[in-house]
C-alpha cells in the first residue's frame, strides 16, 4: 500500500498527463457534488414555485369571486337607484296630488262656507216667513175673538219692544191687549219667558187686560195644559 501511494505521488510529480487526469477526476467529482447540491436547491425552488402557483391560483379564484360579488353589488346598486328614482317620481306625483287635493279642499271649504251662509240666510228667511204666517194667523184668529166679544182693534204692533223685551206681535184692543209669542215649537221655558214679559205689557197698557198667546205648529199636550193653566191662549 505504501509502494502504491509512493508511486502515485511520483506520477503526480513527474507525469503531467497523469497529474491532469487526476485533477480532472477531482474536478468532475467536485462538479458532481455541486450539481447534487444545486439539484436539491432546484427541487426546493420548484416545490416553492409550485406552492406559489397554487397560492396565485387560489388568489385568482378569490379575485374572480370578488369580481362576481362586486358585479352583483353594482347590479344591486343600479336596481336600488332605479327604485329610488321610481320612489322620487312617486313622491313627486303624491306631492302634486296633495297640492291638488289641498286646492280642492280649499275650494270645498269655500263652497261649504258659502252654503252655510246660504243655509243660515235661508233658515232666517224661513223663520221670518214662518213668523209672518203665524203672526197673520194669530191676528185673524184674535180679531175674530175680539169681534165676537164686541171689541174693536185699536192698534197692531209687530216685533214691538217694551223696555228691553221684544214681543212678536201686540194686538191692542179697546179693552184687551194680546201679547203673541210665535215659535215653530214651544217648550215650557218659552211659556215662562212669555209670562215674564206680560208684567211689562200690563204696566205699558194700564187699565187693559193683558193676555198671553202662543202661536206655533208643534206643542206637547203638557205645554198646552201648562200655558192654559196660566190663563194663556194657544193657537
Amino acid at each position: 500500500m505504501d509502494d502504491l501511494k509512493k508511486k502515485f505521488l511520483e506520477l503526480l510529480e513527474t507525469d503531467d498527463d497523469f497529474r491532469f487526469a487526476v485533477m480532472g477526476m477531482i474536478g468532475v467529482h467536485e462538479i458532481l457534488k455541486r450539481l447534487d447540491t444545486h439539484s436539491g436547491i432546484m427541487i426546493k425552488m420548484q416545490e416553492q414555485m409550485a406552492k406559489m402557483q397554487e397560492e396565485i391560483k387560489a388568489m385568482q379564484e378569490q379575485m374572480i369571486k370578488m369580481q362576481e360579488e362586486i358585479k352583483a353589488m353594482q347590479e344591486q346598486m343600479i336596481k336600488m337607484r332605479e327604485e329610488i328614482n321610481g320612489l322620487r317620481a312617486a313622491v313627486g306625483e303624491l306631492r302634486e296630488t296633495m297640492r291638488a287635493n289641498t286646492e280642492e279642499i280649499k275650494s270645498l271649504k269655500a263652497d261649504v262656507s258659502f252654503l252655510k251662509r246660504q243655509g243660515s240666510e235661508t233658515r232666517s228667511l224661513l223663520g221670518s216667513l214662518t213668523e209672518a204666517v203665524f203672526q197673520d194667523k194669530a191676528l185673524r184668529r184674535l180679531e175674530s175673538i175680539m169681534s165676537s166679544a164686541g171689541e174693536s182693534v185699536v192698534d197692531i204692533r209687530y216685533n214691538a219692544a217694551i223696555d228691553d223685551k221684544e214681543f212678536d206681535l201686540l194686538i191692542i184692543g179697546s179693552r184687551t191687549v194680546y201679547a203673541v209669542e210665535v215659535k215653530v215649537r214651544h217648550r215650557r221655558q218659552d211659556v215662562d219667558y212669555l209670562l215674564s214679559k206680560l208684567g211689562l205689557a200690563e204696566k205699558e197698557f194700564k187699565g187693559k187686560k193683558v193676555i198671553g198667546v202662543l202661536a206655533g205648529i208643534r206643542m206637547t199636550r203638557a205645554v198646552k195644559s201648562y200655558a192654559r193653566g196660566l190663563g194663556m191662549l194657544v193657537i
